[in-house]
């Protein structure tokens, strides 16, 4: 995937579903650089708890670097 984003959602007190925030966001973007941007699918992981946190932040933060070694 040469261009992707990672997204950490709080979801507390929401009434909406998860896949319903991700087709809004995803209709936002394209509707605002009016051409589609995103693959059909993502890929979801339930965060729950600080260490697993601390996890999913430090792959998002060293992942452009593994890219780069590839």
């Amino acid at each position: 995937m040469p261009a992707y984003i990672h997204l950490i959602l709080i979801l507390e007190h929401c009434e909406l579903e998860l896949g319903e925030i991700v087709r809004g966001l995803k209709a936002a973007a394209t509707k605002q650089v009016g051409f589609k941007l995103w693959q059909p699918n993502y890929y979801e992981h339930v965060i729950r708890d600080e260490k697993a946190l601390a996890g999913v932040r430090e792959y998002i933060q060293n992942n452009p670097l593994a890219e780069r070694l590839l």
